[in-house]
């Protein structure tokens, strides 16, 4: 087997992935395959919009991810095809993925004549292999040219002409969209002679960091790994220089409208849409952490009756109060900026806020419940559709973690410290997420400990349900019913992971309250008395009984919480060892945040305040009412996004807000550091994929051995 050709390039911006894109459209040929590989968020779907649009020269056309839709089909000829149905997981459940396909006129022009169209693939979505069975890949990689994101979904039964192959993999695991790097690699001589002369060249200066005060002057950096030549880079220009890539006019119109605003004069304003979960939250914010109007639909109520969150239910809920959160939100701005009252707000007035003040929409589009994420996503990209705003893409918890960096307007704002630099530890703590993360800037974070299985919040809520309290969420229930007299010395606990056999894990950063749930569960089974009519002693015992296990619980759970974090703080000053920042001085953490609806917890509070200075840190708290989820978090992180020009184009067709409308229900916010925490579910999945192997292949083994001849009797 041929030794693969490989080159390495270094990609400072979501603008330099699309140009990596343009480049390799301008080396293609019909029958080509590049296989795009990357966690989610990487750039894969970025370098595919590059391609696409410089194959066809339309550099405004709409390249949305395939995701949920499997195949988008690019052409000179190709005519729209009806609106098609998502794949939901599920009809991935059910094997009812269907045949499908969507098709685009994508321009007049083709890069290899009209014929030849562009074929944008997405079986994420899919159990391996599945995708063979609902594509024609033989005529596509005859005829056409195939863009294809996860390829490992593929399947073996899809024969890949290597020789026409080229693999593109993005690194980097998070939400950071800049500073990536994307190493392509083939083993055929279509592509070997473009890795070793175009990627390759004479030295040049070092590709500059993307900021919006400064126009991108350099485009990729490229490294032979093949040859083991030393780092050499070349202007994307240069590369282009026969076939030039105009930009596309939206984004550069508003890179030029950053770079040229006085902030202090005329404030950024940007609507943040919140649906992860629960509650559905819009505010509009402004560059300076004004506040201009917000609005938050709780459904507590709703789930009540469950005993927690149902996705279904929360859906239609979310569905019912996104277009009054949104109207309510925005006729608070517009009220507060003209000071008038909000009923006296017309239709007119609201357009013309949006059409004009407005600057962008940011919106959380992960983590969390897939069909909560997709009504705030769908309202999103509509509202940016219509009014031709920038969105801003947004991670649930690193919106969580922004807000201690919010200057809030509160009566209390002048007693408020100063915003924190990066970088920073930041604990999250909420109903889903439980994790110790290093932030060393926007968007790029560092996990240093996470939940093994239940959060702190999950088991708050899962303890008080345990106590007889219905409410949602149950965890300030709970910690009410702590303090009304309750003893938290009165019963024992097991402290998490003391005991552990696992020596990483029980020295480690991370979490786990499963086994202390279970323990609560034995405890209440023992120590509470059955109900009894009119038995006023069993009720008073029971109450007192209730509040001493909910105080105890509190102890042990908070006590976990705050022994990790500690260790997560020393991790993260060993991680920051021998680091410099860009004016070469040492890296130091500036600030201890607790973020997350579980930091409205007073024991939480107080505790990891006592952390904070015995470690020496600042502690920052966002206000209670900012701990929950909310649509100010979410506008204020697309406030500090925006302004580094992490921000994504509209749909210019709305018709197409559907094909947009891509989420991330398990999007990591960083890479894992190893040393301290383990990610035990990824590889129990890997050692019982293994044992599967395992066992097909003495199976197949097993059935191909030949039969041993009977004993004669």
């Amino acid at each position: 087997m041929a030794q693969p050709t490989a080159a390495t390039v270094a990609l400072s911006d979501v603008t330099q992935t699309e140009y990596l894109g343009a480049l390799l459209a301008k080396h293609a040929a019909k029958g080509d395959v590049i296989f795009l590989k990357g966690e989610l968020g990487a750039g894969k779907t970025a370098l595919a919009r590059g391609y696409t649009r410089y194959f066809f020269q339309n550099p405004d056309l709409d390249v949305p991810s395939p995701t949920y839709l499997l195949h988008f089909v690019y052409g000179c000829q190709s005519e729209a095809e009806g609106a098609l149905e998502k794949v939901t997981e599920l009809d991935v459940a059910a094997g009812q993925a269907k045949e499908q396909k969507l098709e685009f006129k994508a321009g007049r022009w083709g890069q290899l004549g009209p014929d030849v169209q562009v074929n944008h693939l997405d079986p994420y979505r899919l159990p391996a292999g599945r995708i063979a069975g609902l594509v024609d890949f033989e005529s596509l990689f005859a005829h056409h040219v195939s863009l294809i994101e996860w390829p490992q979904r593929l399947g073996d039964k899809v024969e890949v002409p290597e020789e026409r192959l080229l693999v593109v993999e993005l690194s980097g695991v998070g939400i950071q969209n800049d500073q990536r790097e994307a190493r392509l690699s083939t083993t055929g001589a279509r592509w070997r002679g473009f890795l070793e002369s175009t990627l390759a060249p004479a030295a040049a200066p070092a590709a500059s960091v993307f900021s919006v005060d400064a126009a991108v002057e350099q485009f990729f950096v490229g490294k032979s790994d093949a040859a083991g030549d030393p780092a050499a880079s070349a202007h994307l220009e240069e590369a282009l220089a026969n076939a030039p890539v105009r930009p596309n006019a939206f984004r550069q119109k508003t890179l030029d409208s950053l770079r040229g605003r006085d902030l202090a004069a005329r404030p950024l304003v940007v609507l943040g849409i919140e649906s992860s979960c629960d509650d559905t939250g819009v505010a509009v914010v402004t560059t300076n952490a004004e506040v201009l109007g917000e609005c938050l639909a709780s459904q507590a109520q709703i789930h009540e009756h469950w005993g927690g969150v149902k996705p279904d239910a929360a859906q239609q809920a979310h569905k019912d109060a996104i277009v009054e959160t949104v109207d309510t939100a925005v006729r608070q701005a517009v009220a507060k900026r003209r000071g008038t009252a909000v009923e006296g707000v017309t239709a007119e007035a609201v357009e013309g806020f949006m059409r004009d003040d407005v600057d962008a929409v940011a919106v959380t589009v992960g983590p969390g419940l897939s069909l909560c994420l997709s009504v705030g996503v769908e309202k999103a990209y509509a509202l940016a559709a219509l009014y031709q705003k920038p969105v801003v893409r947004v991670h649930h918890m690193e919106a969580h973690a922004m807000m201690a960096r919010m200057p809030m307007q509160l009566p209390a704002a002048a007693e408020r410290p100063a915003p924190p630099g990066f970088p920073y530890m930041t604990l999250l703590v909420s109903g889903g997420h439980n994790m110790s993360v290093l932030s060393l800037g926007l968007g790029d974070h560092v996990i240093l400990g996470s939940t093994l299985d239940d959060s702190v919040g999950e088991a708050f809520d899962k303890t008080a349900r345990l106590l007889g309290i219905t409410k949602i969420p149950g965890g300030p229930h709970l910690e009410r019913m702590a303090l009304d007299g309750g003893n938290d010395k009165r019963f024992q606990l097991p402290k998490p992971l003391a005991t552990s056999r696992n020596m990483d894990l029980r020295r480690g950063c991370d979490f786990s309250y499963s086994g202390l749930k279970t323990a609560v569960k034995l405890l209440c089974t023992k120590e509470i008395l059955p109900a009894a009519d009119g038995d006023a002693a069993a009720d008073a015992a029971n109450k007192q009984t209730r509040s001493d296990i909910a105080a105890v619980f509190q102890r042990v759970a908070v006590g976990h919480l705050v022994e990790r974090a500690g260790r997560a703080v020393d991790a993260a000053r060993e991680y920051l060892t021998d680091r410099a920042g860009p004016d070469g001085a040492p890296l130091q953490l500036t600030a201890l945040i607790v973020a997350g609806g579980v930091a409205a917890n007073k024991s939480v509070r107080a505790q990891i305040g006592e952390l904070a200075v015995e470690k020496g840190l600042q502690l920052l708290v966002p206000h209670p009412r900012y701990c929950v989820d909310n649509g100010v978090m979410v506008a204020w992180t697309g406030v500090e996004r925006l302004r580094l020009g992490m921000f994504d184009e509209p749909p210019r067709d709305a018709s197409k807000v559907a094909l947009y409308s891509e989420i991330r229900p398990k999007w990591p916010l960083g890479p894992r550091d190893m040393r301290w925490s383990k990610d035990v579910k990824g590889e129990h999945a890997a050692k019982m994929k293994r044992k599967r192997a395992d066992k097909a292949a003495a199976a197949a083994g097993h059935e191909s051995a030949p039969k041993k001849p009977r004993k004669a009797e």
